[in-house]
Parts: C-alpha cells; sequence; structure tokens
C-alpha cells in the first residue's frame, strides 16, 4: 500500500506532532507498507530554517526508509496570531500543489493528514479527493476549541465560527476519524458524527528508547543537579501548557535549595517565561533550551519529578 502522510512538522523539529508522525511513519514502512510524508520545510517553533534548507522551495530526503518531500512554508515563529496563520496558510497552498505535481506524491492508495494544524486537513481533504483516494484524518488537538481555551480568541469570534463549521465539514468528509483519547469519541459522536469510522490510536511509549537509567548522569553533571530533587518539563512551552503555575511554584520553594525546576524544550511563551524568572531572580530555575531527540531520555532519567501541564 502507498500512504502519502501529510504533516506540517516533522524531523530534525522537535515536540510531539513531528515525533508521532516520523515514528508512525517508519513503523509502517518497516513493516512493509511505501510511505511518504508531505512536510514543510523545518522551522517550528523558532521560525529559523536551517541553512542547508534555506532558498529552496522543494527538497526531496530520506528519514530512516521513508520518503520525504518538503514543500514551502512561510516560516515564523510559534507566536502571534496573524503570522502564524499565514504559515498556516503558505503550507495549506504549497502541499497541495507539491502533493499533486511533485513526481514523489503523484501516487498514493490512501491519504493521511494529521492535524494541528487545521489547515492541513483542509488540503489533506482536497488532495485526496482530487486524486479519488479514502481521506483519512487524524485529529490530535481540537481545533478551534483549543484557540478559545487558550485565549487566542473568543467562541463568538466570526474566525471561530467559520473554523466550526469547517472543523464539522471535515469530521463528516472523512472516511476515517482518528483521535488520541476517549474524550474525542465523545465530542464527536455528540457532534452527529458516526460512531462507525472513529477509531481512538493512543500515544505510545519506544520502549527501545525510553527505558529505566541511572539518575545521576550526564545531564545532573552538565547543569550542576548532583543531588538534586529535580522537578522537570520537557516539551513544547506554549500558550496551551500554563507554564507559569511551574515558575510561579519555584518562587514558592526558593528557600529550600535541595528543589531544581527544569524547563527543557521551546515555545511561544518560553521568552517570557524566562523573563518571569528573572524578574523573580529565581536560582533554582533552569533553562535548557531545544534538545536532540536523542537526549530526551537522559533528561528523563535524570528527572525526579517529570511534570505534565496540558
Amino acid at each position: 500500500m502507498q500512504i502519502l502522510y501529510l504533516s506540517q512538522y516533522f524531523p530534525p523539529e522537535m515536540g510531539a506532532p513531528a515525533a508521532r508522525v516520523s515514528e508512525l511513519a517508519v513503523r509502517w514502512q518497516r513493516n512493509g507498507q511505501e510511505v511518504c510524508v508531505l512536510t514543510a520545510l523545518p522551522h517550528h517553533p523558532t521560525g529559523v530554517v536551517p541553512p542547508a534548507y534555506r532558498g529552496k522551495l522543494l527538497v526531496r530526503e530520506r528519514y530512516q526508509g521513508v520518503s520525504v518531500v518538503r514543500a514551502y512554508v512561510y516560516a515564523t515563529p510559534n507566536k502571534g496570531v496573524v503570522k502564524r496563520a499565514l504559515s498556516y496558510l503558505s503550507f495549506a497552498i504549497s502541499s497541495v500543489l507539491t502533493g499533486l505535481f511533485a513526481r514523489d506524491t503523484r501516487r498514493c492508495d490512501v491519504l493521511i493528514a494529521t492535524s494541528p494544524q487545521f489547515l492541513c486537513a483542509v488540503s489533506g481533504y482536497l488532495l485526496s479527493r482530487l486524486k479519488r483516494v479514502p481521506f483519512v484524518l487524524e485529529i490530535r488537538d481540537l481545533w478551534p476549541q483549543s484557540i478559545v481555551e487558550v485565549g487566542a480568541m473568543p467562541e463568538g469570534h466570526p474566525v471561530i465560527r467559520i473554523l466550526r463549521h469547517l472543523e464539522r465539514f471535515l469530521y463528516r468528509s472523512a472516511d476515517l476519524l482518528i483521535g488520541v483519547t476517549d474524550s474525542f469519541r465523545e465530542t464527536w459522536i455528540a457532534q452527529g458524527i458516526d460512531p462507525g469510522k472513529i477509531h481512538i490510536v493512543k500515544n505510545g511509549v519506544d520502549l527501545e528508547r525510553f527505558r529505566p537509567a541511572p539518575r545521576e548522569n550526564e545531564i545532573r553533571a552538565e547543569y550542576g543537579l548532583s543531588g538534586k530533587f529535580v522537578v522537570s518539563y520537557i516539551g513544547t512551552h506554549g500558550m496551551a501548557h500554563g507554564l507559569e503555575v511551574l515558575i510561579e511554584t519555584a518562587e514558592a520553594l526558593r528557600s529550600d535549595p535541595g528543589i531544581v525546576f527544569l524547563f527543557v524544550g521551546e515555545g511561544a511563551r518560553r521568552e517570557a517565561l524566562v523573563e518571569m524568572a528573572k524578574e523573580r531572580g529565581l536560582e533554582n530555575v533552569i533553562f535548557a533550551g531545544e534538545q536532540p531527540r536523542d537526549r530526551i531520555p537522559a533528561f528523563v532519567a535524570a528527572s525526579d519529578l517529570c511534570a505534565v501541564l496540558l
């Protein structure tokens, strides 16, 4: 089977969307399927395109045996509503054009589009109809509900109303609708979506990569954490994650020199969080920034408590 997998995010980018798409694509390929990932030039979340990709409209490469086709994207940091919308729209357009005319993406037996972001689902629908193949829609965040919940736009905003109609249209149009939690199924059934085409595929763990390891490791040595109780947040520093509560907790515990808060990752709120910790003079907060994926298991092993706030 030839699978065309559409996602704006893919390694070397960090973050959950890139990780999920790459892990699934590699495993499908190893199981005998022919997978092509149609994605954007690397840019998330900093808005900086790596030198090897700059000035290019189309890039072909392979990732652990998977064919990868990269299309143009308006690269911008993951903050600011207007610029982010332009970034989403640019990839929505370029992905349709690339999906139609690039030799690697012309043929497929099924098209899978993944969200975030939601315009990627629109591109997937258009390409599936133009190619006359089944359309599988994979939803990882409930858009536009997540836009409302983070306070980016109010429920009654005209853009939200338009996205609500588009959301229901895409759910009805998909041949299969894939969700990540059981609550998604409940939401979709309440919206009148056929339960028979809803499937829940929950997140998993790569047990070859994440396994018990010594607590006192190179991460603790590098950041001066030996003997400390380390509270870690590892992931996107976004608007929806509410990481300010960790800064407030660090302030409440600042008198205990044995407790350290470690932030690993990038995102729209990182600069504000760094400034927040600086203004409060918190010496028990460390920002490690974005790290290579291969180092993440060591950060987890070095942690006494890993915080999950979303």
